[in-house]
C-alpha cells in the first residue's frame, strides 16, 4: 500500500474575512496557501469546466498523490492548458470521449512537471474531489469537460466506526502476514478518523485490481465503500494465510522424494519422474518456480531479447 499522504486535505472549504466560502489548495511550488479563483468555484448551477485526461489505466482517488508520465499528444495539451488556468484538471476513466458523459472521475492538482525520457512530461497529480462529467465541451487540441462535484452519502455512526475497526483489524493481519510494511504507513492509517478517507488510502493496496478501484471510485457512499475494501481485503488475507502454510520447496516432502528419485534413476525414468517434479511445482509451488526461473535465466532471456 504505497502512500504518499502525510496531511489532511479532507478540509478544502474556509471561509474569508466577510464569511464567504472560498476553496483553499496547496501551492505546487512553495507550499503556500492559494485560494480558488471565483470563476471556478462560485458558478450559478454548480457546475465548473476544466480541461480533461481520459485513462484507461490510473485511477486515481480524492487525497492521494501519484506520478504519471504523460505520452500521448492531446493529454500533453490538456495539461499544458491546465498549468495556464488554476493547475487543475479532471481524470476521467474512460477511453473516449463520447463515453465520459455521466462518469466519476477526479478533479486534481497538477503539482509539479519535471523532464523524462523522451522529452514526455512527468506529472504528479494530487487528488482533490471525486467528480461527474456532465458535458465534453471539446476533444480537440485537449479534450474540456464540464463536471459537477460528486457528493459523498452517509455520516460516521457506530456502525462505521465498527467497520473502520475491522479494516484497520485486517490491515494489522496483512503486517503479520508480509513482513516489511512500514510501521509509519499502519500508523497513519490508523489515525483516519472517517470511512470514506480509509477506504480511499486503502484502495491503493497492490492486491486491488484497476476493475476492483474503479468500483470503489464510483461508490459515493462511503460506509459502502469501506464494506467493498472490507470484502476485497477478506478475500486476499485468505489467499495469503493459505500461500503461508504452503512449504517452501526445500521443506516439502513430495519435493524432496521427486528429487531424490529424479537424481537416482536412469536417463529414460529419470526424465519421466523430473516431468513429475514440475509439474508438482508448478501446481503445488507457482510463485517460487517463477522466481526461481526469474533469478536463474531472466537476465540472459533480457540480454539476447535486446540484440533482437
Amino acid at each position: 500500500m504505497a502512500l504518499a499522504l502525510k496531511r489532511d486535505l479532507g478540509n478544502l472549504l474556509s471561509r474569508d474575512r466577510d464569511g464567504k466560502p472560498v476553496l483553499y489548495y496547496p501551492d505546487r511550488l512553495q507550499g503556500r496557501v492559494k485560494t480558488m479563483p471565483s470563476d471556478f468555484e462560485f458558478s450559478t448551477d454548480g457546475t465548473y469546466e476544466a480541461p480533461a485526461i481520459l485513462v484507461d489505466d490510473a485511477v486515481v482517488f480524492p487525497e492521494m498523490e501519484l506520478n504519471m508520465t504523460i505520452h500521448e499528444p492531446r493529454s500533453a495539451a490538456a495539461v499544458a492548458q491546465a498549468f495556464k488556468e488554476r493547475s487543475l484538471l479532471v481524470l476521467v476513466p474512460s477511453s473516449h470521449g463520447d463515453s465520459a458523459v455521466g462518469e466519476i472521475g477526479t478533479l486534481v492538482l497538477l503539482k509539479r512537471t519535471a523532464p523524462s525520457a523522451g522529452a514526455a512530461a512527468q506529472i504528479i497529480w494530487k487528488g482533490l474531489w471525486r467528480v461527474k462529467v456532465s458535458g465534453v465541451l471539446a476533444e480537440n487540441p485537449y479534450v474540456r469537460v464540464r463536471f459537477l462535484r460528486a457528493e459523498e452519502v452517509g455520516d460516521v455512526h457506530t456502525e462505521s466506526l465498527d467497520l473502520m475497526k475491522a479494516v484497520l483489524d485486517q490491515i494489522d493481519e496483512f503486517a503479520e502476514v508480509i513482513p516489511g510494511i512500514p510501521q509509519e504507513i499502519v500508523s497513519f492509517l490508523k489515525s483516519v478518523g472517517s470511512p470514506g478517507k480509509l477506504s480511499d488510502l486503502c484502495a491503493y493496496s497492490p492486491f486491488f485490481t484497476r476493475s476492483e478501484r474503479l468500483d470503489l471510485l464510483r461508490t459515493l457512499d462511503p460506509e459502502e465503500r469501506l464494506k467493498k475494501v472490507h470484502r476485497l481485503f477478506e478475500k486476499q488475507l485468505g489467499a495469503l494465510k493459505t500461500m503461508a502454510k504452503t512449504p517452501t520447496i526445500l521443506d516439502c516432502p513430495a519435493c524432496m522424494d521427486l528429487a531424490d528419485k529424479a537424481f537416482e534413476a536412469g536417463p529414460t525414468t529419470g526424465a519421466k519422474v523430473a516431468r513429475q517434479f514440475l509439474e508438482h511445482l508448478a501446481k503445488e509451488h507457482p510463485d517460487e518456480l517463477l522466481g526461481i526461473i526469474a533469478e536463474r535465466y531472466g537476465p540472459a532471456f533480457m540480454r539476447r531479447r535486446a540484440l533482437k
